[in-house]
């Protein structure tokens, strides 16, 4: 394993191979209110015009149970009941932790829906794996492991067409279903739930998920030490202050100015100093030279995006293109680049007035640093 792990405060920074921060993960709340938490929760309040319930899970507020979020032997709720749910979204401002009766337990290269709470035997491939052979040998192998077994359904994530260049392919496959499986089956289905009072935690998703993490790194690669990381990767620091401002300075002399409102985050590109778009990068025309600065500002934009953990309704004011075929490049670009995101992106396209439109799935609070 070539990648490095640091544990600096309260956070987990994984490096890439050129030692660049690939990803950061919170452990600061590591005991609070976290996505994929499951808990045995009691019904305070129903409120049948609007098809929600709002479930006591020890939270400072009700948790938020849509009727779509229901399993179907629960379409009739009763207040005082306990039930199982899980939280897919954090409670982020005013608004309580949003709940599912739908169960699902994440590893790297799945996503598996227990048969108690989705009943079906369905494989799905993530919409970002196009290759269609690569679909089908993700699939067959992955039905091979769970055929004649009554578990239930799994979702293939993205990142596991990485695992078509490994020999060991249906081991790790394999060894990665059944774990997921057993987990549900030992340490989350065998709890007597009936016998535990509401509001309970059943299953800790982070503390599962920061092992899992760790779990990939060799141990030589995993650093605690602020001194020895420091002289390790000297670069770390200026990566680190580039997520703690608004304004981002690129190498080329760009820049990109980044804020957030309850509403939406707004993406300016600036030209900075780079003085004579003419003679940027080369004799270009100016059109073209544009078209450079914007297709590395927009990659840099989705790493920040991934980053800072920056989620809801996003809109970039590129610097103006007059060629259509010019905002088409930065479109296909920007779905490239999010489709190596584990959230869920969208990229909406440009509007009339020249503004892109991105949407990317929020369950979680902006990375503080």
């Amino acid at each position: 394993m070539h990648k490095n792990l640091l544990i600096i405060d309260d956070k987990l920074i994984e490096l890439n191979q050129q030692n660049l921060i690939n990803n950061i993960i919170e452990i600061a709340d590591f005991d609070g209110f976290n996505v994929g938490n499951i808990y045995l929760g009691k019904v305070e309040r129903i409120i049948k015009e609007l098809a929600v319930a709002f479930i006591n899970i020890g939270d400072t507020k009700l948790g938020f149970l849509p009727q779509d979020n229901l399993i179907s032997s629960h379409k009739n709720l009763a207040i005082g009941e306990n039930i199982l749910v899980q939280i897919v979204r954090q409670q982020i401002a005013e608004k309580g932790v949003l709940l599912t009766q739908k169960i699902s337990l994440e590893s790297d290269n799945f996503v598996y829906f227990p048969l108690e709470n989705n009943p079906t035997n369905k494989v799905n491939i993530s919409k970002k794996i196009v290759d269609s052979k690569a679909k089908k040998n993700l699939r067959n192998l992955v039905e091979n492991v769970i055929k004649n077994k009554n578990v239930g359904g799994f979702i293939v994530r993205s990142n596991a067409k990485n695992l078509l260049q490994n020999k060991n392919i249906k081991t790790l496959i394999t060894t990665e279903i059944l774990d997921l499986v057993n987990l549900w089956e030992q340490q989350i289905k065998k709890q007597n739930l009936y016998k535990k009072s509401a509001p309970n935690l059943i299953y800790n998703s982070y503390q599962n998920k920061i092992q899992n993490y760790k779990n990939t790194f060799a141990p030589k690669n995993i650093y605690t030490d602020k001194n020895i990381i420091k002289n390790t990767f000297p670069t770390l620091q200026s990566q680190l202050d580039n997520l703690k401002n608004n304004i981002v300075y690129l190498s080329n002399g760009v820049n990109i100015i980044i804020e957030t409102t309850n509403a939406l985050t707004v993406i300016d590109v600036n030209s900075g100093n780079v003085e004579n778009h003419k003679n940027y990068q080369g004799n270009f025309s100016a059109e073209e030279s544009i078209l450079q600065i914007n297709k590395i500002a927009a990659t840099e934009i989705l790493r920040q995006i991934k980053l800072r953990n920056i989620g809801g309704i996003i809109v970039i004011d590129f610097i103006k293109m007059q060629q259509l075929n010019n905002q088409r490049i930065i479109v296909d670009l920007l779905k490239n680049e999010s489709s190596k995101d584990n959230k869920k992106c969208k990229i909406l396209g440009f509007t009339n007035a020249g503004l892109c439109e991105i949407i990317r799935q929020k369950t979680q609070s902006q990375i503080k640093f």
